[in-house]
């Protein structure tokens, strides 16, 4: 599903530049899921960035499924990220004024649905990760662990293929951190789909079928 073959990742230009990817190359087949570790600074988070089309690399190439991203210009990117990839992010990045069911329909606005067939939609995510009882309301009348499972849903409403979560217990306690990861490992079991997140935790990591260990911008294992 994802093949990456010598990405480097330079920013800056001339005495200023630093290379944060020196020449990556990973396979990830369809259906895996996999944990990316590494210290700050390492380059783990701009190697995620690449995977989800939101940086481009410097030099390389990216291949998702059929296609060569790499070539492929901003509208095209965005279209590809607003029906492939669902993003799950340690902050939760939703947004205060918007109920839980409008929050994971948010990304449907985006396709070009109406009010009436995205928020059925949203239903049905947020009743898969077991918040169908409060779909009305707000981020702040959620605890971190209710945070966390709406925006699982709102990553799920576009049905990707490819999930990408940065951190996403990060923020929370045991108790919710595991029930996240029981979460994501039962989407990647029971929906086929391909599941990498970033972590520093080795029992999150653990809970994955494989750790990529990312070092000074190499991967080492």
């Amino acid at each position: 599903m994802i093949q990456l073959d010598d990405i480097h990742k330079t920013y800056g230009t001339g005495a200023a530049s630093v290379e944060v990817l020196k020449g990556v190359s990973l396979r990830v087949k369809r259906g895996e899921m996999c944990a990316i570790m590494g210290a700050s600074g390492s380059g783990k988070s701009t190697l995620l960035n690449i995977l989800g089309l939101l940086d481009k690399p410097t030099s390389g190439r990216y291949r998702l499924d059929d296609l060569h991203v790499q070539d492929a210009d901003a509208d095209e990117l965005a279209d590809l990220r607003n029906h492939r990839i669902g993003f799950v992010f340690q902050a939760f990045h939703l947004m205060g004024r918007l109920s839980a069911l409008d929050n994971v329909a948010h990304p449907l606005l985006y396709r070009g649905l109406n009010r009436s067939e995205r928020r059925p939609l949203a239903q049905t995510e947020l009743e898969r990760v077991g918040l169908g009882d409060r779909m009305d309301h707000l981020p702040e009348e959620l605890s971190g662990g209710q945070r966390q499972r709406v925006a699982i849903a709102r990553a799920l409403v576009s049905k990707p293929s490819l999930i990408l979560a940065d951190e996403p217990t990060g923020n929370l306690d045991t108790s919710s951190a595991t029930e996240i990861m029981d979460l994501l490992t039962h989407m990647n079991d029971t929906l086929g789909l391909t599941v990498i997140v970033v972590t520093h935790d080795l029992a999150v990591a653990e809970r994955c079928h494989r750790r990529i260990l990312v070092r000074d911008g190499i991967i080492e294992t």
